[in-house]
């Protein structure tokens, strides 16, 4: 049996199965640990939805920005964007029992007998393992209730705001999904800088990627696992935190890494070409 992280998808389901063949892939032994934004971008988000239904046995993941937004969608159709490409996911027969399996999927993983944890972005580098599980949890349980349709009905008007001061019941459960699905790079005091997307060489001052600050309640012998910043190209310069997102939706590569082997598998993007 072997087990692969995965990075972002995004829709790319041509090149991810061409991966899955790479890998060998053996459906009645391997289990895939995907690193969320399962679908939009890409032309093909559908198709790796019912994929990953009929594989769910297989597949451990969790949730990235990319997929909170379509199920926002979901409940909310009329905020869609109009560069998203999702119109075939969200018009399918299927999409209710898609959007159901994506609400019972964590924001974060912990395998303890391996020490390995799984996360699409990051998280405040300030917070305990105990907070991370107890605001991960938060997440999950507005997600898994009947919450979610006034949570996402708040969702879109939320994202245009700057959050300052005391935070309502919504904004508490952004502001902590923004860390998990959103976070790159942040100042000493856990502030976001949500709009910057480059590469370490271009980091503002004052800010540092997430991960690079020092973990005073984390044990370092845990490894992290994370998706959503493409332009690191899978450079982090810290020993057990691995970024897997090398930027298959941007013409780049999906990346698998083996955790028994130690070792990288990527094929290039066939949905779209380097820039």
């Amino acid at each position: 049996m072997s087990t692969y992280i995965i990075g972002d998808i995004h829709g790319c389901f041509k090149t991810f199965k061409i991966l899955l063949k790479k890998i060998n892939f053996n459906p009645n032994q391997d289990i895939l640990w995907l690193l969320g934004d399962l679908v939009n971008r890409g032309p093909y988000s559908l198709e790796i939805m019912c994929w990953i239904l009929n594989h769910q046995n297989n597949i451990q993941a969790v949730l990235g920005n990319h997929d909170i937004y379509a199920i926002a969608c979901y409940f909310h159709r009329k905020n869609k964007k109009n560069n998203d490409t999702i119109d075939d996911l969200l018009d399918s027969p299927k999409i209710n029992d898609i959007i159901y399996w994506m609400r019972q999927q964590p924001v974060i993983f912990f395998d303890k007998k391996i020490h390995s944890l799984i996360v699409h972005a990051g998280f405040n580098p300030n917070w305990s393992l105990d907070q991370i599980f107890l605001y991960a949890n938060y997440i999950e349980m507005i997600l898994k209730s009947d919450l979610i349709f006034d949570y996402t009905r708040e969702f879109h008007n939320i994202q245009k705001k700057k959050l300052n001061g005391y935070l309502n019941p919504y904004e508490k459960w952004y502001f902590y999904l923004n860390y998990f699905t959103k976070i790159r790079i942040c100042n000493k005091f856990g502030t976001l800088n949500l709009r910057f997307n480059g590469n370490l060489k271009n980091i503002p001052k004052k800010f540092l990627p997430w991960f690079c600050y020092n973990f005073v309640n984390i044990n370092r012998k845990i490894k992290i696992y994370f998706g959503h910043w493409a332009a690191l190209e899978g450079v982090t310069n810290v020993r057990n935190i691995y970024n897997l997102d090398h930027g298959c939706v941007w013409g780049g590569k999906l990346t698998a890494f083996c955790i028994e082997k130690k070792t990288y598998i990527s094929v290039q993007s066939v949905e779209f070409k380097k820039k």
